[in-house]
């Protein structure tokens, strides 16, 4: 009974704890949305290799599959229409994080009544994933912690 409770006890110190972060940040001068999204590297390259048998040495491949993969989990939509098209998509290894960081622009309408932004990033992977979004719009913050349970983040303005 004791090795039983101590493996149980093991085993949730040993689980990592499954997160990503979405910064948005509304320019004005440019009229657009820029996304920045931290996400461990093993996770992401765990749902990769599960949804696109993509290797972790082919950069090429997790670059393009990255972002369909994004596109399919992420959605934002502005005033009741989707904002589809991402603009200056880079990725970047944050080796000393086990981390990459994605960034990307989308042009939004001048005049904003209602965002809705859907953020599922490795829910169809991890049952305990969490995705932290915040928006920064017009200098103000909005926050919202986004599961598979809730995924949906919606401001009225």
């Amino acid at each position: 009974m004791k090795l039983i409770f101590s493996l149980c006890l093991l085993w949730n110190f040993m689980h990592p704890v499954h997160v990503s972060v979405m910064n948005i940040d509304h320019d004005a001068g440019k009229g657009k949305f820029i996304f920045t999204i931290k996400i461990y590297t093993d996770d992401c390259l765990t749902a990769l290799a599960h949804h696109y048998q993509c290797s972790a040495e082919d950069t090429a491949a997790i670059r393009k599959y990255l972002r369909e993969y994004i596109d399919r989990q992420v959605t934002v939509r502005i005033n009741q229409v989707v904002i589809q098209e991402k603009e200056h998509f880079n990725i970047r290894p944050m080796e000393e994080e086990n981390s990459l960081l994605v960034q990307y622009e989308m042009t939004i309408p001048a005049v904003i009544k209602k965002i809705e932004i859907i953020n599922q990033l490795l829910c169809d992977m991890f049952y305990d994933q969490v995705n932290l979004v915040i928006l920064t719009y017009n200098g103000r913050d909005y926050a919202r912690k986004l599961d598979s349970h809730e995924g949906v983040m919606t401001l009225y303005l």
